[in-house]
């Protein structure tokens, strides 16, 4: 971002790295990845740092890299996914949009610091409030339904007397 007041740590949400797996035929790869084949079954040629645009081996970091083992260059953590699975949440009263609160929580904690203000302007039954309260932020929220409303401040009114 250009802006001087951009905040973003995406150390907060990084995940566990993937391990190898095994593929059918033995290969050891990663998931998603099919191996050094193309999908007509030709191999693949290892292509050069030529190839790849790069103008020389980038020996510092690369060196290191391949003296890892697959173990421990997956065991270190990784940048958030751009697909992320999260499980359903229940919740029992009557909000036909209820969202898990995982499903916020990276949000909240790569875009804003511990004692930062969070806006929702479409609350709800505040699932972002509360996981604002719970990982140390303020929040304010605003809703049109009253209904809604009632179903915040109860949320809300439970978490305080939690914490």
């Amino acid at each position: 971002a250009k802006q001087s007041r951009y905040y973003y740590d995406a150390d907060a949400i990084k995940e566990p790295g993937s391990m190898p797996t095994k593929m059918p035929n033995g290969w050891a790869t990663h998931k998603g990845d099919h191996g050094s084949f193309h999908r007509n079954g030709r191999e693949k040629g290892r292509k050069t740092d030529k190839q790849r645009g790069h103008g020389r081996r980038h020996a510092g970091f690369n060196d290191r890299w391949d003296s890892m083992t697959k173990e421990d260059q997956c065991s270190s953590l990784r940048n958030k996914r751009s697909v992320w699975t999260i499980a359903t949440q229940p919740y029992p009263e009557a909000h036909f949009a209820t969202f898990p609160e995982k499903l916020v929580e990276p949000c909240i904690l790569a875009g804003s610091k511990p004692s930062d203000t969070i806006l929702d302007p479409f609350s709800g039954s505040g699932t972002t409030l509360v996981v604002a309260q719970k990982l140390g932020r303020k929040a304010i929220g605003y809703e049109l339904n009253p209904e809604y409303c009632e179903l915040s401040i109860k949320r809300m009114a439970q978490l305080s007397m939690q914490l």
